[in-house]
């Protein structure tokens, strides 16, 4: 069965290769997930899914709607558009060691999520695949508990910036 499968990783300057290398060897194996990704600022290039820099609003959200799973970094704005969107949600946190972000303030971020049963929080790359399949197979309402109080919770952060 065909699953869609959107993968977003926000405006941060730095760089996300590492995740797009990955889904482009794991699209490459399952013919049967159809990829699209939202790059940001990585410049990533692939033969085996559709990617694009940015999508503007409207298109964004089309995105959302229509895929099976949301994959992203652990960012307020992606988590708050998966969950808002109903969507079973997989983040994998950049890393600072890898340099992908200033800090690992994400790490945190993915494990409150896991934790509060919102989505998965891949932390090894090599861990991604296996995660996709055991996302696809569960209901997206698996992913829903406390959905309303953990935007208020990102929302309220936001706010205070």
């Amino acid at each position: 069965m065909i699953k869609r499968i959107f993968v977003a990783v926000g405006t941060h300057p730095q760089p996300f290769i590492r995740l797009f290398e990955e889904i482009d060897k794991i699209a490459g194996k399952h013919k049967e997930w159809i990829f699209f990704a939202q790059t940001g600022t990585t410049d990533f290039k692939s033969k085996k899914f559709k990617c694009v820099k940015f999508l503007e609003g409207n298109n964004y959200e089309k995105h959302f709607k229509s895929s099976d799973l949301i994959i992203g970094h652990p960012g307020a704005g992606t988590i708050i558009d998966a969950l808002k969107s109903r969507k079973p949600l997989i983040v994998v946190p950049r890393r600072k060691k890898f340099n992908e972000h200033t800090d690992d303030h994400q790490l945190d971020l993915g494990k409150a999520i896991q934790e509060r049963k919102m989505g998965l929080m891949v932390f090894e790359m090599k861990d991604l695949e296996k995660t996709i399949v055991k996302v696809l197979k569960q209901k997206a309402s698996n992913f829903k508990s406390e959905k309303e109080s953990i935007i208020k919770e990102i929302e309220d952060y936001l706010n205070k910036l």
